[in-house]
């Protein structure tokens, strides 16, 4: 005859003499109070801490194993633990989460990163390759593996190939942190990643502080320039062209080359003299005019016909 009280102490022949039932049961412990073996209609058995806490509707519900994996001797210990942080305050559910975030990888904190943000593509992309060439030995491990001293061991060696890709890697690991710190909490809300261990380097002066590039065309330069582009136009193909029109007008109208490779014509108006901007660094749109010397560079481009909806078509993809 299958037994029908549901609350006794748990021995391994009184759990397994009970039938697997048509509806999901709760079996409770005598010795340990709130430990509870749920049996599902499936068969599975799982030990959790199914308990009642003042001041909440819902009683609290914490998977601690399934047996026969987890011992009954085992059960009873986690639960123990479990009830002792309740009494405390503290939902195990909660501690739990906090665990499992505090052990987020590098590569998961970058992929919410980019999800969080409007990274343009070419941004993407300078960040994927700092990960992929940098920091390919953390990137699956928790983000708590870049101490301090991982910090300055990982920026003097890449310092040692080129001091800017050094503090570029920097600079990309301060920021995941900075994401880090507010993106994961932990139990009452708790701080998981206060600390930016990249902040060791400004402490130290460890910085390489590339300066930037400063070289430059003249005005007396540009005249020799401007002949030299005519030259590689004459000389190359299609391809040099698009090449040689994309650099003149980036010096004329100082636009982004990531704003004029992504100039297609359904943006330009020939016949009124301007030409539009979907994106642009800020993030707004923006419609400028055309000069007329950049009216007659972009009607020769046209007049191309390549087929291409890019402005400054290249043949690839």
């Amino acid at each position: 005859m299958a037994p029908t009280d549901t609350q006794f102490r748990f021995t391994k022949a009184a759990i397994e003499a009970w039938p697997t039932p048509d509806k999901r049961t709760r079996l409770r412990d005598t010795a340990v109070p709130g430990l509870v073996l749920e049996v599902a209609p499936t068969g599975i058995r799982t030990f959790r801490v199914y308990k009642k806490i003042k001041g909440q509707s819902s009683p609290v519900n914490v998977s601690l194993g399934k047996y026969p994996g987890m011992s009954i001797e085992q059960a009873r210990k986690q639960a123990l633990k479990a009830l002792d942080q309740l009494s405390g305050g503290v939902n195990p559910n909660d501690a739990e989460r906090a665990r499992r975030k505090s052990k987020i990888t590098l590569r998961e904190v970058y992929t919410d990163y980019a999800r969080s943000k409007t990274l343009t593509a070419s941004t993407r992309r300078g960040y994927e390759s700092v990960l992929g060439a940098h920091l390919a030995d953390y990137a699956e491990k928790p983000l708590t593996k870049l101490t301090e001293e991982v910090i300055k061991d990982l920026h003097r060696g890449i310092t040692r190939n080129s001091p800017a890709q050094a503090d570029l890697t920097m600079r990309f690991v301060r920021a995941l942190f900075n994401f880090a710190k507010y993106e994961y909490r932990g139990v009452e809300n708790a701080f998981l990643f206060e600390h930016n261990p990249v902040a060791i380097l400004n402490h130290q002066g460890l910085w390489n502080k590339v300066e930037r590039k400063n070289t430059r065309l003249t005005p007396n330069q540009l005249p020799a320039w401007f002949d030299a582009l005519d030259a590689i136009r004459k000389e190359g193909g299609p391809f040099a062209t698009s090449v040689c029109d994309l650099v003149e007008m980036a010096l004329l109208t100082g636009l982004r080359k990531g704003e004029l490779l992504g100039l297609t014509w359904e943006h330009v108006s020939l016949p009124e003299r301007t030409y539009y901007l979907t994106t642009t660094k800020n993030g707004h749109p923006l419609e400028l005019p055309l000069t007329d010397h950049l009216s007659h560079l972009l009607s020769q481009r046209l007049a191309l016909g390549d087929g291409s909806p890019f402005v400054f078509s290249a043949p690839n993809a």
